[in-house]
């Protein structure tokens, strides 16, 4: 018993290193075996999956948050990619909520904001579309709405729920 028990003991310290580390590594790092499903590279485990997710729903709520400066004075542009970049991280969200059963609330209450952000922003460049048709571009666009829309999405309780996501992924 006391080789099965050396084994043991070396197998569980192995494991619970691994662990460690597999927190802290990088997506650059060679992947450990429990990331694949048969040989490392062949297809990638659920797990490596719900970590590309998160890293996927995080860098797309970035390139939401890297609009930043254009947000302060709005154009007719600047809503457009706003309006696109929240619709990625929307059409994101639904393909990963069913992943995160834990986290379903706070899917609901983020993908909620979001599709009231996106017809909010979108309605607001179709007003403006319509108005440069009609001649009527001197008429002041309904930006503020856009302006709205930025502090809900970028506010704490946005970021802390999406988190939340990120986390149960």
């Amino acid at each position: 018993h006391r080789g099965w028990q050396a084994r043991a003991r070396r197998l569980l310290a192995r494991v619970a290193a691994e662990a460690a580390t597999g927190l802290s590594r990088s997506d650059d790092a060679v992947p450990v075996l429990e990331d694949f499903v048969g040989t490392p590279g062949s297809a990638p485990a659920p797990t490596r999956l719900q970590h590309v997710f998160g890293t996927q729903l995080w860098s797309r709520f970035e390139a939401i948050r890297a609009l930043e400066d254009e947000i302060e004075i709005p154009t007719t542009e600047t809503a457009h990619r706003f309006a696109v970049a929240i619709g990625a991280l929307l059409s994101l969200l639904e393909v990963v909520g069913p992943i995160a059963p834990e986290a379903r609330a706070d899917v609901r209450q983020v993908a909620r904001a979001l599709r009231a952000a996106e017809a909010s922003v979108v309605e607001v460049r179709q007003k403006t579309t319509t108005a440069e048709l009609l001649g009527q571009s001197d008429r002041e666009p309904p930006f503020e709405a856009v302006i709205g829309v930025w502090k809900v999405i970028t506010s704490r309780t946005f970021r802390e729920r999406l988190a939340a996501i990120v986390q149960a992924l």
